[in-house]
Formats: C-alpha cells, structure tokens, sequence
C-alpha cells in the first residue's frame, strides 16, 4: 500500500483503540527502539484528557507520512501516556469503591509530597556542586 496521500492516526476517547494505517504489525512498531525519539524536541503542546476534544467525537490526529509511519506511532502513544487516557479508561472499567478510592488519593497524595521533597534536594544537590565549582575558581591563587 503506497502512502500517496497524507493519512491520520486518530484515537477517538470513547473507543480506544489504536486504528493503524502502518504496513507493518503494531507489535513489531511497538518493540523499536526510542534511541533517536529521545533527541527530537516535542512538536506539539503537553496534552491532558480535558484538551482531547471528546465531545464531538473527533478525538487527537496524528499526521502519518510515507518517510516516518513510526515516529507517528511513537507521538501518539506519547500523547495517550501524556493524556493519561489508560488510567481513565481502566478508572471506568469497575466500580471503585470509597475506601479504595480514599486510599488511592491518600497514595497519590503521598507519592507527590515525596517528589516535591526529592526535587527539593536534588535541587540543593545542584546548587552545592555549582557553588564548589565557583569557590574553586575563586580560591584557585591562595
């Protein structure tokens, strides 16, 4: 199949599956390496479920082009992570209950209290390691 004109990648929030127009399977496309991703800058805005436009259906496009069918893959599955769509679906797949519900926000909770303390530290870390380095150039003639 010739790419002859420009395709789309769409994921629709209602139904989310991944409907490929690639040549070849989605599991091979899934087991590539991200090497070369890692380097490129993020053409598009961070995105979350609100900014998925799930009420006329229309969802988040991905353009697709003969020359890089995987890296449209990869920006879309970096959108649904970003999106946080699998935990919404997986969210509204069973009842939660509001002992487990209060448990999960009290994890959640706890997990971010942490982040923002070890950023903190890494942060003091940072400013250590640069205040060292300008006290040795500084200091360097005594």
């Amino acid at each position: 199949m010739a790419f002859d004109k420009m395709q789309a990648v769409r994921l629709f929030p209602r139904f989310p599956l991944l409907n490929s127009t690639f040549n070849a399977p989605l599991h091979r496309l899934a087991t590539l390496t991200l090497s070369n991703q890692a380097e490129q800058n993020r053409s598009y805005r961070r995105h979350t479920f609100d900014t998925l436009n799930h009420s006329t259906g229309q969802g988040r496009s991905v353009r697709v082009t003969a020359a890089n069918p995987t890296q449209a893959y990869f920006k879309l599955r970096d959108i649904i992570q970003e999106s946080r769509l699998n935990e919404l679906v997986r969210s509204q797949e069973r009842f939660e209950r509001n002992t487990d519900k209060r448990r999960r926000k009290r994890k959640e909770k706890e997990w971010r209290t942490y982040m923002r303390h070890v950023k903190k530290q890494v942060q003091i870390a940072f400013d250590l390691q640069n205040r060292t380095k300008i006290e040795k150039e500084t200091y360097k003639d005594i």
